[in-house]
């Protein structure tokens, strides 16, 4: 006998033997409705094993609301104040149930009156214990609801900013190399790498340093997504793997071994030192903290803002946010990093790990600068 149950505790031996001698078990097989809604019986049930389902309206209309299990109880509230019963239940599997007439405690003796109203003071406890963690899981819930809010719209707040400071970097970047584009560009008479990059790290710097501003305001979890333990082989494996396509591709092509469009353009002009000159540490470093602000953090912002579970919308986004950053360098420049980005945010998406991403976008990137430059000289 489940006295050990709350609806059942306080009772006597007298009480005890009183709801033995009454209770009766029953095995429903499944797929069987044992309470159905809108009957009008008070009856306990107690689950002794097995799963029941509670649904609630007809056909169509038909809804589970849930799940009940070895040593639940069904019907406290009928039972209570003979209300109709508020959902149908059907056995999800053999159900062995044990059930206590609510008939049996409105007989006239003592015995049944005290039972009764000890069931009923237990019900009410139970009512009020469910009462509280109902109203405790609401005010959790909303409170969960309220801060996803707040980051939302910090998120949102953000990204509109960043995009903003993508259109403004790139503006004034090209206001600059307007005026010193013969110190800026490879195919000018007087250009200075250190120049060149002393532009470019600057412009950087007085991009991300709101960035990172905002990253702190909003508490954005900056070491998680700088983080490389994650997926590591994997990331490392398929960036390296298309890198490898890549240059398999280009080089030979560069070299009149194949011919490619574009590519062969640039046979009598390609020049490794031109690669040197950017496979370096330096542009590696730019590479990572190009990763950081727009996949990193701009990607995840947008993903979190916009509540893109499967990411598609944010990688477009961010992929335009980052071919504005390069409009400067020219349309041809920056349509290939848009389309750069796309692949970028989807090995980010894939793996979480800015590792992966960052080394195909150094070697990519320097790849793609090079050959800019000399389709630049040949116009």
């Amino acid at each position: 006998m489940p006295f050990d149950h709350l609806l059942l505790q306080g009772l006597d031996a007298a009480g005890k033997a009183f709801v033995s001698q009454h209770m009766q078990r029953q095995v429903i097989a499944d797929g069987e409705q044992f309470i159905q809604e809108g009957a009008t019986d008070s009856d306990l049930y107690f689950i002794e094993s097995g799963k029941a389902e509670l649904v609630k309206g007809q056909g169509a209309e038909k809804v589970k609301l849930g799940e009940l299990g070895t040593g639940d109880v069904l019907g406290e509230l009928s039972f209570l104040d003979d209300s109709p019963r508020s959902v149908s239940v059907v056995a999800a599997g053999e159900v062995v149930v044990q059930y206590f007439p609510k008939s049996a405690v409105l007989q006239s003796d003592g015995i049944a009156e005290k039972v009764r109203h000890q069931i009923e003071r237990n019900i009410a406890l139970l009512s009020t214990e469910r009462l509280r963690r109902t109203s405790n899981d609401f005010v959790d819930s909303l409170r969960r609801e309220v801060d996803l809010l707040k980051e939302q719209v910090n998120f949102g707040t953000m990204f509109i900013i960043m995009v903003i400071l993508f259109g403004l970097n790139g503006f004034l970047l090209n206001i600059i190399q307007t005026y010193f584009s013969d110190f800026y560009y490879f195919t000018s008479p007087n250009y200075t790498f250190l120049y060149a990059r002393i532009i470019d790290w600057g412009g950087f710097i007085v991009f991300a340093l709101p960035v990172l501003y905002l990253v702190k305001v909003i508490h954005f979890p900056l070491r998680q997504v700088m983080d490389m333990r994650p997926n590591l082989r994997q990331t490392l494996r398929e960036s390296l793997a298309l890198s490898a396509l890549v240059v398999l591709a280009v080089v030979p092509a560069s070299f009149g071994l194949v011919d490619l469009p574009f590519v062969s353009r640039i046979n009598d002009n390609f020049d490794l030192k031109w690669f040197a000159i950017v496979f370096t540490p330096d542009y590696l470093l730019h590479s990572y903290i190009q990763e950081l602000v727009a996949r990193g953090i701009m990607q995840n912002a947008i993903q979190k803002f916009l509540r893109d579970e499967k990411g598609h919308r944010t990688i477009i986004i961010c992929s335009l946010a980052f071919a504005v950053m390069h409009v400067h360098l020219g349309i041809e420049f920056a349509a290939t990093t848009g389309f750069a980005g796309i692949i970028f945010g989807y090995i980010y998406l894939r793996h979480g790990n800015l590792l992966g991403v960052t080394i195909f976008h150094w070697i990519i990137g320097a790849i793609v600068m090079r050959y800019m430059t000399v389709l630049q000289v040949l116009q």
